[in-house]
């Protein structure tokens, strides 16, 4: 078994730059970027840039799909509205390397990766400090990039990046950049959302092997990050701290090429089969798009992978959706549909129950519908297993078709 100096060694001996690993999937050579890093270091703050051309490809993805990126994206990625106005332009993809992944006063944010398109570029640049006396240093350039910027994208940032960031920043007394100002897209919530079901985990890795089929050659494991960058103290010898440089440059590329993958699921201009349908519909209505919400079917060609339960939770969405907009003879349609499903069949009851109590004032035909699905279904042996949800269930079951009682009572007398 290999030491963790000996796989440190490899690494460090391994080529520089971006290594794509061919796949079947992709159809395309990925092209090289044409501009050499530019690297200047002093004894407090190395700054590295490298630039990509529009042309170059992160697995399936081609950076020039970022200028697509506009404000109805960012709203179907960050699930919220308040994006207005902004195009990829305004945007800043951020990734850090830290000390440790425990967070707290005593973690520090050594690396910092700043990545924006400039004209027909993408741009990554990076800070790295030399010592952890010239903190402050690698805040302040830190600073001056998000002035520059309208919105922040990150992987995992308002869990992680970005709290460890406004620690160091109080700790330096630098209080006056608030970072919560700033409108944030971390990528990390709407993976999870969209692939949490189809994909082995939501690390960044997986995400790139199974979304943007890319696999990195020779990448440093983020385990070791901490103590490459212990030794590179030590010695200040920048072949060192060369594969963290070539993780951040790819963890940046990473957080572009999904930002614009992201960018066609939202326009459905992609294979959908192993997307949450339901969480798809969601979003759509998080974002103020109910009637294209409404369009998107099980039996949508983009979806034809999705499994019957998908399809009756997708229906139940519809029709919950179509209630809210006051649509009763619609929603009334699909609820009637799901009380032949086992698992959804007392809640589509529930719904329509409510209508014909509420709204029809068809009380009978409330008690009916709630006796068929007790006694079609046997409700009590669908919860067993689960007491405390079984007691609740059972409850409010009960004490609604009390009422309905009382009231047929009241008015046929």
């Amino acid at each position: 078994m290999q030491s963790l100096k000996e796989k440190l060694r490899e690494l460090r001996s391994a080529k520089t730059g971006i290594e794509q690993h061919p796949t079947s999937v992709v159809s395309f050579r990925p092209v090289q970027p044409a501009i050499d890093p530019v690297e200047k270091q002093s004894n407090k703050l190395l700054i590295r840039n490298k630039s990509y051309p529009l042309s170059f490809f992160y697995g399936n993805v081609q950076l020039s799909e970022l200028a697509l990126i506009d404000s109805n994206v960012l709203s179907f990625m960050a699930g919220a509205k308040g994006f207005e106005n902004l195009t990829a332009q305004d945007l800043l993809f951020v990734d850090t390397e830290t000390t440790g992944l425990a967070g707290g006063t005593g973690t520090y944010v050594f690396l910092i990766g700043i990545g924006r398109l400039n004209g027909d570029e993408f741009v990554v640049k990076q800070y790295l400090m030399n010592d952890f006396c010239h903190e402050d240093l690698l805040l302040a350039a830190f600073a001056a990039e998000i002035a520059t910027a309208k919105c922040l994208i990150t992987f995992n940032g308002k869990s992680f990046d970005l709290p460890l960031l406004k620690t160091r920043l109080l700790l330096n007394r630098k209080e006056t950049l608030d970072l919560e100002l700033l409108p944030h897209v971390d990528l990390l919530i709407p993976v999870r959302r969209l692939w949490k079901k189809s994909l082995p985990s939501c690390a960044l890795a997986d995400v790139e092997a199974n979304i943007l089929r890319y696999n990195r050659v020779n990448d440093i494991p983020g385990w070791a990050i901490p103590h490459v960058y212990f030794d590179y103290l030590r010695s200040q010898d920048f072949q060192e701290i060369l594969p963290v440089l070539r993780h951040n440059v790819q963890d940046i590329l990473s957080l572009a090429a999904l930002s614009a993958y992201l960018g066609r699921v939202s326009k459905r201009e992609t294979n959908l089969s192993h997307v949450d349908p339901v969480w798809l519909f969601r979003i759509y209505c998080q974002v103020g798009k109910e009637e294209e919400a409404l369009r998107f079917s099980p039996e949508d060609p983009l979806s034809i992978n999705e499994s019957s339960s998908a399809s009756e939770r997708l229906l139940l969405e519809k029709a919950l959706l179509l209630k809210r907009m006051n649509r009763f003879q619609e929603s009334n349609m699909l609820f009637e549909q799901l009380l032949n499903s086992r698992q959804l069949a007392k809640i589509a009851c529930i719904e329509l129950a409510k209508f014909y109590e509420h709204k029809a004032k068809d009380y009978r035909r409330a008690l009916e519908l709630m006796i068929q699905v007790e006694k079609r279904y046997e409700l009590r042996s669908l919860l067993a297993g689960n007491d405390q949800v079984e007691a609740i269930w059972d409850y409010e079951w009960e004490r609604r078709k009390l009422r309905l009682r009382k009231k047929i009572n009241l008015y046929s007398s």
